[in-house]
């Protein structure tokens, strides 16, 4: 039985590097995946960041694992869009 059968992650920063490690290892023990990023570049800081197509793929590859994905393109600064994404999060996806 996989370890996270039945749970929900919500993770931010989740589009690549580590965020997107941490969102398909936990789809890989069976949780759902809520994954929000900024998906967009920033004046700061100075190194790349995610794109909305990274947030697109890593859905897809949630789902091919098996497991419901939601996506949310928001910075984690703006507390309404936070907000919505964890309220959709829990209706959609339980909490």
């Amino acid at each position: 039985m996989a370890e996270f059968a039945g749970k929900v992650a919500f993770i931010t920063g989740a589009a690549h590097g580590q965020g997107r490690a941490v969102a398909l290892a936990l789809a890989q023990q069976g949780a759902d995946i809520a994954a929000l990023d900024v998906a967009r570049q920033l004046a700061y800081p100075g190194y790349r960041l995610a794109e909305a197509d990274e947030l697109r793929t890593l859905q897809a590859e949630v789902e091919g694992l098996g497991r419901r994905a939601l996506v949310f393109a928001a910075d984690v600064r703006d507390e309404a869009a936070m907000a919505a994404a964890v309220r959709q999060t829990a209706a959609e996806l339980g909490g």
